[in-house]
């Protein structure tokens, strides 16, 4: 790395003002927030001007906060995640780089997503670290293009559920994880070829846009609602035992009976099965057993 000494017989001209001109300078022109955090009273000591076009708030204002900082500006998801980057910070060797991504509450009210590198600059008697200085960029509209591509990605572009892929992903992940016993629904909408043919496929998207919207309704937002084929649902349920299946039925049943006393003349019906697995059952299978119950509960009604 080259320090400021060495560029002094290089610029002759800045003399022994050098590091003084050149710090000025590199902190004019960057297009990021400079700032030195310290970390034993978690208040910024002091900030460049850049802090009020990123955030909306002046450098003044920003020391003013104190310690408050990051309980009146952080949002609430990030902060634990962003006193353990401090720590890290506080225990770090000098010269390390720790990055990290965070919410910032804009002075309009808003939400901004900042990406910060911090490296400590001095030591404690005790060994620790008592200040960082880093720099912080507002990564709000790259943040937002991610977000986009990660929704296509993952998403069926027709009901806004989540998409085979990702229902697939979430299977593997889950087999891997603690959230057992997990139970898997499966459901399809009666009749759908048949509107197909005789009513037109705008009727049928419509048919599977309410029925999504329904389960959206019957379901948690920790559930796993994915349209796995053309009329077909499924539904993770993480932490849910066989006992509350029948619940579970009885709910989307209700959620069902509902939606078509407001649609009387389009009514939706819906065949569903369900089942369960353990910790070290295999979560597929589960969806295969979900499925073949969903089977037999149509080759019952037609018999």
């Amino acid at each position: 790395m080259t320090k400021l000494a060495e560029l002094h017989p290089l610029l002759p001209e800045l003399g022994a003002e050098l590091e003084a001109t050149l710090a000025e300078a590199l902190l004019t022109t960057t297009p990021n927030m400079v700032y030195i955090y310290d970390l034993a009273e978690m208040r910024y000591v002091f900030l460049t001007g850049e802090v009020t076009s990123a955030l909306g708030y002046t450098s003044d204002e920003i020391r003013a906060m104190g310690n408050s900082v990051n309980s009146r500006l952080v949002h609430p998801e990030d902060a634990q995640r962003l006193a353990g980057h401090h720590r890290q910070c506080a225990e770090a060797s000098l010269g390390d780089l720790l990055e990290i991504e965070y919410r910032v509450k804009h002075a309009y009210g808003d939400w901004h997503w900042i990406s910060a590198r911090e490296t400590p600059m001095i030591r404690t008697g005790e060994g620790g670290n008592r200040y960082v200085v880093g720099t912080a960029e507002d990564i709000s509209e790259r943040r937002v293009a991610q977000e986009k591509v990660w929704f296509v990605s993952t998403h069926d572009q027709l009901t806004g559920l989540f998409n085979r892929a990702y229902f697939e992903a979430e299977v593997d992940r889950m087999e891997k994880g603690r959230r057992f016993p997990i139970s898997i629904l499966s459901v399809d909408i009666e009749g759908m070829r048949a509107v197909n043919e005789k009513q037109g496929h705008e009727v049928g998207d419509e048919l599977l846009r309410q029925t999504a919207q329904l389960l959206i309704g019957a379901f948690r937002a920790e559930d796993v609602i994915a349209r796995t084929g053309g009329d077909e649902f499924t539904v993770i349920l993480p932490n849910t035992g066989a006992v509350s299946t029948e619940a579970i039925m009885t709910r989307v049943k209700a959620h069902l009976n509902s939606h078509n006393q407001s649609h009387r003349k389009d009514p939706l019906a819906l065949w569903l099965g369900i089942a369960t697995v353990d910790y070290g059952q295999s979560l597929r299978e589960a969806f295969k057993n979900a499925e073949k119950k969903l089977y037999e509960a149509k080759k019952a009604r037609t018999q």
